[in-house]
Parts: C-alpha cells; structure tokens; sequence
C-alpha cells in the first residue's frame, strides 16, 4: 500500500493513539540511531505513517523483551 493511501497521523494523534505526550513523540525523533522512529517532513510539519510507526513500535517492543 503506498503512503498516499495509508492514514498519516500528526503529533498529536500519534500521542494519543500511544497515551503518551507530544514531547515523548517529538523525543522519539530527535534519536541519533538508525532506529529513529519513521516520520515524513511536510515543510515544517511532521507527519507518521500509521502502520510505519506501529511497525516500528513491535519492532523496539520485542528487542526490549529480548534484552531482559
């Protein structure tokens, strides 16, 4: 499915879709690592693509499991 058909979320969907604050959200961004949470730059909004950040949340999920 491409972008322009999945549902693009803002900060502040995205923040309550995970019950967590906008500043945890803009947190996750700025992460220096290649496993920064995925988001699209809309000139000076960012927007994340629902089933790209889910993904990317199972993903650091199970590595976390497998850390313990």
């Amino acid at each position: 499915m491409s972008v322009k058909q999945e549902e693009l979320l803002t900060v502040a969907e995205l923040a309550k879709r995970w019950k967590v604050t906008k500043g945890n959200i803009y947190r996750l961004t700025r992460l220096r690592t290649t496993d920064s949470i995925p988001r699209r730059k809309l000139g000076k909004n960012l927007r994340f693509v629902a089933s790209e950040v889910d993904e990317w949340a199972k993903k650091r999920a199970r590595m976390a499991v497998h850390h313990r």
